[in-house]
This record gives C-alpha cells, sequence and structure tokens, in this order.
C-alpha cells in the first residue's frame, strides 16, 4: 500500500491506546447516541471531549 511501509501491528497497538484512553468518555456517550438516533461527529467529540479535525480540503 502506498511508498511507504507500514507495521500494522504496531498500528493496532497504538489504536489499542487511543481506545483505551478514552473509552470511558466514549462508552458514557453511547446512551446519549441510542437516545438521540443519530449523532454529528461535533457532537460526538464534545461528548467525549475530543476534536472533530475537519476534512483536508478537497476531500469531502
Amino acid at each position: 500500500m502506498g511508498d511507504t511501509d507500514i507495521d500494522y501491528g504496531l498500528l493496532h497497538d497504538e489504536a489499542d491506546t487511543v481506545i483505551e484512553c478514552h473509552w470511558k468518555n466514549l462508552a458514557a456517550a453511547i446512551p446519549v447516541l441510542l437516545a438521540s438516533g443519530r449523532m454529528t461527529g461535533d457532537e460526538l467529540g464534545g461528548l467525549v471531549g475530543l476534536p472533530n479535525p475537519a476534512l483536508p480540503p478537497g476531500t469531502a
């Protein structure tokens, strides 16, 4: 894939670390999502305390 070698094991470990750091906030957002039926990225980001970054220009 692409022109770089990616260590997918390392990438997986990093993803696990991020999820572990934010799991309590993510779990707290689930009942809100279930009650509302939908949620924007900005709304979810606000609930879990993480920014919802804008897409790079030309990717929308």
